[in-house]
């Protein structure tokens, strides 16, 4: 009983007078489960960059314009949060010229091997690009200009991580206001994963723009069946029009 951490989906031992929580993976059965009551993910974390980098890492390619902690303009009332940007000009333009390109890196997390309910990652974001002032219409996914893409690399391949979510389908912009969006991860159960953010210019005109701002990182189920979840992050969703962005709300 002293070692019960209230999740159904875990097994606890008591070895030496030291808990042992795991995964119940012992068959099917139990690998069909779902933390009805909202039970954490064993070894998960959430990065609010209250108090730093939270354990993220950064991939410098064109300083001084890097992946940077600010105190001053954090999600929901809070301060700390990463935004892209040269700290000196407060833009994502290079004043080397040319492109601008970094990379935020998460941790190593385990995605639980439960076969019910679908695993996901959840982030705020602010971003500020050219699009703020692009005419949309005038938007194509086909051109990676001012783009955040979370990828998801496994077993510490951050070369190879796989494209999963973009801002796209945010036009590249969230229009001057903190948004909360997610990352499908059903197709990494059991794997340990870390969130790549990749933030690219691709070229060297009109970026004197303040950039992406990243906030409040976390992990969790939605235990709902799949076939009552109708998104996990806006780009499962088709915009009404031009002036509404694709939201999906906490029912999914």
């Amino acid at each position: 009983a002293d070692c019960d951490d209230d999740n159904e989906c875990t097994a606890e031992a008591c070895v030496d007078n030291i808990c042992s929580v795991d995964y119940d993976t012992s068959s099917a059965a139990k690998l069909n489960c779902c933390p009805t009551n909202g039970a954490p993910w064993l070894n998960a974390f959430t990065a609010t960059f209250e108090g730093g980098a939270d354990g993220f890492t950064t991939i410098d390619e064109t300083a001084p314009v890097v992946w940077g902690l600010i105190d001053n303009m954090g999600a929901e009332d809070s301060s700390g949060c990463y935004n892209f940007a040269d700290p000196s000009s407060g833009t994502y333009s290079n004043p080397e010229g040319g492109a601008s390109f970094g990379a935020l890196v998460s941790p190593v997390l385990t995605v639980p091997p439960m076969t019910k309910g679908n695993p996901y990652a959840e982030f705020d974001l602010l971003m500020e690009t050219e699009w703020d002032s692009n005419d949309p219409d005038t938007f194509f996914p086909e051109f990676d200009v001012d783009e955040l893409v979370v990828k998801v690399a496994v077993d510490g391949d951050i070369t190879g991580a796989t494209p999963w979510w973009t801002s796209e389908y945010l036009k590249n912009t969230t229009a001057g206001e903190w948004m909360t969006t997610r990352v499908d991860l059903d197709a990494y159960r059991g794997l340990d994963i870390q969130l790549v953010f990749e933030f690219t210019t691709s070229d060297g005109f009109a970026n004197s723009y303040a950039g992406p701002y990243i906030d409040n990182i976390s992990f969790s189920t939605t235990c709902l069946s799949s076939n009552a979840v109708q998104c996990i992050n806006g780009g499962d969703c088709t915009p009404q029009d031009d002036c509404k962005e694709p939201l999906c709300s906490d029912d999914f």
